[in-house]
């Protein structure tokens, strides 16, 4: 029987747990969890430690939760209902030995209905016995069974046969993604029956979703097409269509993308559709979805910001596509006609690029959709009226995780279409040129050159403590951008000079002078957070010298 892997940065691949092969989930897991240094959570070995004890605890607890996420990431639903309770990796994993070990006493069906009564509300004592062969049926793929079952037992079809879950023989059937029997199921059932949710608001199409199987939605939509607009009660992503685009499955996305009628995208689940598809790629369908409702550009979510159109734009990153300024990039963009793919091929293999050329292709024209789509968001915010909120929980979050990355064109349209967004601030009071400074990103940085009467007030800016945009340029920490094309402590040293010394070009006198809460101007805080870095390249040098000398 073909097994589900599940990544893993063990070498022993982990497999999904299912009810019949417990023995080979076990030795797999067992592996992976020895190989990561957790077997000691599931089986404690007797050897004492000197450690204090709430050393001992925190490094117990950190491998018990991961130990418990690896055991739990591997289960179903249908499993998992059984230990999601449990919050020791020991005792969940001797729960599924309890059940699914073959050579521990008693049936699994016997010990999964006695857990499932346990688990069961008061008014719905033993549904899971009732139905367990109905179950086991489906999960099979026996057809045969199954409608044997039916027939004798009418109620089934609708009847919720999962006691904790409260799901349908169609959720079973999708769940298990038995194709067949789906489609069986639909025939017999109503639309208004494909529709029924279980206990927490998920319909059958819902839950094909979560596995991205194209041919089962496909099937229940043609026979309900209001699935597409029914909405879960608890999951946030709950719109089917952006569920399938937040989990990845493009091609389901796709289909459902047309099969949802525009006005249920006209809200944040419409924003939120259009933030997914960016991040997937899939900029043709944030191109149509952008002209047929514009203003979804900036729709943000407090809790979700990362989740925003603009955010998800800010972090797609070009740099992948053949640069305008590469001979490369020159061929794609300036070569065209009939020859155009054949010259192009034949050019780039006689200059040893042997990169794909359809993924060459492909690369340029989401560069293109790119450029089309930031001229459109920004066309919204040349006219939107921006409110503090927006910038704090929208343009901040967008425009600075673009300037870490060093996505020029996002900041320089966007601030070209609003420039009073040159003067937001973060959380630490760092505008946008000083965190350019930080981040080393000199492009973005140059803009400042253009700006003549706002250049001397940007600069001004010191954030909480006290430190002003010279000072960034002498902060060297573990997470400051380093080159590394340059070889050697001693060159990059020389590179930080340079780049302090360029900042401190268009600085005004008085914030070369500035101290800040540390009470140390910029030069002084520069030696301070680049005296590892000095010595560091002292002894590369040295190193050097040694080496030379030698021959």
């Amino acid at each position: 029987m073909e097994t589900t892997t599940i990544p893993s940065t063990s070498t022993a691949a982990l497999v999904a747990l299912r009810s019949d092969n417990y023995v080979d989930w076990s030795a797999k897991m067992k592996n992976y969890l020895l190989a990561q240094g957790l077997w000691d959570i599931v089986e404690p070995s007797s050897m004492e430690t000197s450690k204090p004890a709430y050393v001992e605890f925190e490094a117990w607890k950190k491998n018990n939760d991961a130990a418990l996420h690896a055991i739990q990431s591997t289960c179903g639903l249908d499993i998992l209902f059984l230990i999601y309770k449990i919050s020791s990796a020991k005792i969940a994993w001797e729960k599924l030995a309890e059940i699914f070990n073959p050579t521990r006493t008693g049936t699994k069906d016997q010990i999964i209905q006695k857990v499932g009564q346990q688990e069961s509300s008061s008014n719905n004592p033993g549904m899971i016995s009732k139905y367990a062969a109905l179950v086991k049926a489906v999960r099979s793929g026996d057809w045969n069974a199954t409608r044997e079952f039916l027939s004798l037992h009418p109620d089934a079809l609708t009847a919720r046969i999962n006691t904790h879950y409260g799901k349908t023989v169609l959720h079973v059937a999708v769940a298990a993604q038995q194709e067949h029997i789906v489609q069986e199921l639909v025939n017999m059932m109503s639309e208004h029956d494909l529709a029924i949710p279980d206990d927490n608001g998920i319909t059958a199409l819902t839950e094909t979703i979560f596995r991205g199987n194209y041919q089962i939605a496909e099937c229940l939509i043609r026979k309900n097409r209001n699935l597409v607009t029914i909405r879960s009660s608890t999951l946030k992503y709950d719109l089917p269509v952006v569920m399938a685009m937040y989990y990845g499955h493009k091609e389901l996305a796709r289909y459902l993308y047309h099969q949802t009628p525009l006005g249920y995208l006209e809200s944040e689940l419409g924003s939120l559709l259009l933030g997914y598809a960016i991040y997937a790629r899939e900029l043709d369908i944030a191109l149509h979805l952008m002209e047929r409702c514009p203003r979804l550009a900036l729709g943000f979510d407090t809790k979700y910001i990362s989740s925003c159109p603009l955010y998800a734009l800010a972090n797609v990153i070009t740099n992948d596509i053949p640069s305008s300024t590469s001979l490369q990039g020159w061929l794609y963009r300036h070569l065209r006609g009939r020859m155009h793919h054949q010259l192009v091929s034949s050019l780039l293999n006689l200059m040893g690029f042997e990169r794909d050329l359809h993924h060459e292709t492909m690369l340029v024209h989401h560069d293109v959709q790119f450029r089309q789509l930031l001229s459109r968001m920004c066309e919204a915010i040349a006219t939107a009226d921006i409110t503090p909120e927006m910038i704090n929980f929208n343009f901040v979050p967008a425009i600075f995780s673009a300037i870490s990355k060093g996505n020029f064109e996002f900041v320089f349209h966007v601030v070209k279409a609003n420039p009073d967004l040159l003067w937001i601030r973060n959380n630490f009071q760092i505008g946008i040129f000083q965190y350019a400074v930080n981040c080393r990103q000199p492009e973005i940085f140059s803009l400042i050159y253009g700006l003549r009467d706002e250049n001397n007030a940007l600069t001004r800016y010191q954030d909480v403590q006290g430190n002003n945009i010279l000072h960034m340029a002498g902060v060297l920490t573990e997470i400051t951008p380093i080159d590394l094309h340059i070889a050697g402590a001693a060159l990059q040293m020389q590179k930080e000079v340079q780049w302090f010394k360029e900042v401190e070009r268009i600085c005004p006198p008085l914030i070369k002078g500035q101290i800040n809460k540390e009470g140390l101007s910029p030069r002084e805080f520069f030696t301070k957070s680049h005296q590892g870095l000095r010595k560091e390249g002292e002894r590369w040098m040295k190193e050097t010298a040694t080496s030379c000398s030698t021959y």
